[in-house]
């Protein structure tokens, strides 16, 4: 793939994995820790190796192995990603842990109002989507059963992850934690470990703009290279803001959308613009679902102070 101009973020894993992945007919969804012992690792450009216990509430999913994308649980049942990897016919995702299968569809910006078995308040009848604005990059997946993240002697802290829903936690020039399933450099080399990194925040919505988009970008943040940054394969995953020095206390600000690698950019869809907001809101007030960082009586969260 070109080094040039923008590239939309889309995994590239070794060819070695693909007959592992072909049996399934659904898009399939793994949890981090599993994906690591069978099919290699999630990788940032650079990016610091991380240990998997760390993240025990981050996957895997694709329709294949070169279309693969990195999602993200906030309770048992919701999992979060990138809507630009929402593209199976059914959009039904496909957790499989321990053994077991966890079969959940999607819904993004533009589609979440479509489902008439559905009941959304009075206050979410009229869709947040605009097709002008190219960075409502959010999707989220409801799974027909709970999963339940691991507990053991060897994760530090469990939980789902929490998402930040207050915009004045974050200031330019501020640093974050950026993270998923990717490429460790420009050229899309995949090695054997899973990688953070750190990265800073350059431009807050509704002020960034990613290059050679038409349209708006009013939900991205810009975030730029710091030591790291955004590689293919990312799409979705988390970025994190570590509120303390403890690394394992951490919010989610925003998914990751797309990258610029030859301008040192990346560019992350926002968890708390309006339009995030009232569409987290919204589909969860639907679906029934509670969710951590936006209601006090989610269940089995992770701490967000020490």
């Amino acid at each position: 793939m070109s080094k040039q101009g923008l590239i939309t973020v889309g995994l590239l894993l070794l060819a070695t994995v693909s007959s592992s992945l072909s049996a399934y007919a659904e898009t399939d969804v793994f949890p981090l820790s599993e994906k690591l012992e069978t099919l290699g690792k999630p990788l940032i450009v650079n990016g610091n190796t991380a240990d998997p216990n760390e993240y025990p509430a981050s996957f895997q999913a694709g329709d294949s192995v070169d279309d693969m994308c990195t999602w993200f649980l906030i309770n048992s049942q919701t999992l979060v990603g990138a809507a630009h990897c929402v593209k199976s016919a059914d959009r039904t995702v496909t957790i499989v842990a321990n053994g077991a299968r966890y079969s959940g569809k999607c819904a993004t910006p533009l589609d979440y109002l479509e489902d008439a078995s559905i009941s959304y308040p009075d206050a979410c009848r009229q869709s947040i989507y605009d097709p002008n604005d190219q960075s409502q990059d959010w999707a989220l997946c409801l799974l027909a059963k709970p999963y339940d993240v691991p507990r053991s002697p060897t994760i530090p802290i469990s939980g789902f992850e929490v998402l930040n829903a207050d915009p004045k936690r974050l200031v330019e020039n501020q640093r974050i934690e950026i993270s998923g399933f990717g490429c460790t450099d420009p050229k899309g080399a995949v090695t054997d470990k899973y990688q953070i990194g750190t990265s800073v925040i350059a431009v807050l919505p509704p002020r960034a703009h990613i290059p050679n988009v038409t349209g708006r970008t009013s939900n991205a943040i810009e975030v730029r290279q710091a030591p790291a940054l955004l590689c293919n394969g990312d799409s979705g995953g988390p970025a994190f803001l570590l509120p303390s020095t403890d690394q394992a206390i951490r919010v989610v600000i925003g998914t990751n959308l797309k990258t610029a690698l030859d301008s040192g950019q990346s560019f992350l869809a926002s968890t708390s613009t309006n339009d995030a907001l009232k569409y987290f809101r919204c589909w969860a007030d639907g679906h029934k679902q509670r969710l951590c960082g936006l209601h006090a009586d989610a269940k089995g969260c992770r701490p967000t102070a020490p």
